[in-house]
């Protein structure tokens, strides 16, 4: 089963251990960034220097910076 936002969730258990991060799975506002062929991207995190991490529909994770430069950090194995 894939990790995702919805299925951590429903992991109270998990979601306690975590208790000391600031774990938010609804966004707020309208990403201050956007990725070409991606009308709404979903951010699923941010570190404290703006930076956003993004889950493609590849299931890999985009990195934004707050700088404006972006990259892969974690990349889905094909089955």
């Amino acid at each position: 089963m894939p990790l995702t936002p919805e299925v951590l969730a429903t992991q109270g258990e998990v979601v306690a251990w975590l208790g000391s991060l600031d774990v938010s799975f609804a966004t707020e506002e309208e990403p201050w960034f956007t990725v070409d062929g991606i009308d709404s991207p979903r951010q699923i995190g941010s570190d404290g220097s703006g930076g956003a991490f993004v889950l493609l529909r590849s299931q890999n994770v985009l990195y934004v910076s707050s700088e404006g430069r972006a990259g892969i950090i974690a990349k889905r194995d094909a089955p």
